[in-house]
């Protein structure tokens, strides 16, 4: 009797192994299009990455989701072509060959995620940022003496409308200090400006030459009021201060200052120079 072989057997397996590939090119298309859907997202948000920071490990994670998409396509496809038995053997090869090349970008792309991601670890935990805040000069600097009370202390009004915001270098755009504006209901006037200085450096100018040092920090009045002009435009001049700014119309200010101490006692002056402020609305 002749053992005719059993027929059977090898289609079951191949028909087991057809159904494995389109079980997982969907799973692997599924599960590397969320993430790729949800790092683009990321990457397209505007504030996720401020200036300063890199994207780079998500943008390899990005690539990491593409090419599993490509592949999980690939397996998919592979599939499909062996239960309709439209596959053949060139197409085949050049199948294998694009997976197996998807497989190598995938590899070499998690190897470079690592690397991202270890080098930024390593490069936070490194990291101190720079205040910027902190004054300009060296405390070894020698100290202008500065008056205790260059102007009188300002009543509060709770009918008038107050500007802050920030006071900065002209040369280096640091931070030194705040400024204080205080206005009319209406906006037509400013009734005072308070200027707080962090311990910044100084000019002195003497028979002698120039020399320079440091003022601690300190606080300045400049009385009012003081008229806005129509092009929304004010100007003050006092003897240890001069400033010129401009009240928008969106509840902003913008300017300059020019700042300047005198020692009660020597009466030397100091000049600290100009600066620019820019001030927002802070009440009602």
């Amino acid at each position: 009797m002749i053992n005719l072989p059993d027929q059977n057997s090898p289609k079951k397996r191949s028909f087991l192994s057809q159904n494995r590939r389109i079980v997982l090119g969907s799973l692997l298309i599924w599960i590397s299009s969320i993430g790729l859907a949800l790092e683009l997202k990321t990457l397209l948000t505007p504030g996720n990455f401020p200036v300063g920071t890199d994207p780079s490990f998500d943008l390899t994670v990005a690539a990491f989701c593409f090419l599993a998409t490509v592949l999980g396509s690939l397996v998919l496809w592979y599939g499909i072509e062996e239960i309709e038995k439209r596959i053949e053997d060139i197409r085949q090869q050049w199948i294998n060959a694009f997976a197996l090349f998807i497989s190598v970008l995938l590899v070499v792309d998690f190897i470079s995620g690592a690397l991202i991601l270890s080098a930024h670890l390593s490069f936070e935990a490194d990291y101190h940022p720079t205040l910027l805040n902190e004054p300009t000069p060296d405390y070894s600097m020698p100290a202008f003496a500065v008056p205790i009370s260059t102007r009188p202390t300002p009543t509060f009004d709770p009918t008038s409308r107050f500007m802050s915001g920030p006071i900065k270098s002209a040369l280096d755009g640091m931070r030194v200090g705040d400024i204080w504006i205080s206005l009319t209901p209406n906006r037509d006037a400013v009734r005072f400006v308070q200027v707080f200085m962090n311990r910044i450096q100084c000019n002195e100018q003497d028979a002698a030459g120039s020399s320079t040092l440091a003022i601690d920090p300190s606080e300045q009045l400049l009385s009012g009021p003081f008229q806005i002009q129509e092009d929304r435009t004010f100007f003050d001049a006092q003897d240890m201060a001069v400033i010129h700014g401009i009240i928008g119309t969106l509840d902003q200010g913008v300017g300059t200052v020019y700042l300047r101490y005198k020692d009660p006692g020597t009466n030397r002056t100091c000049d600290l120079g100009s600066f620019e402020w820019a001030a927002t609305l802070t009440g009602n």
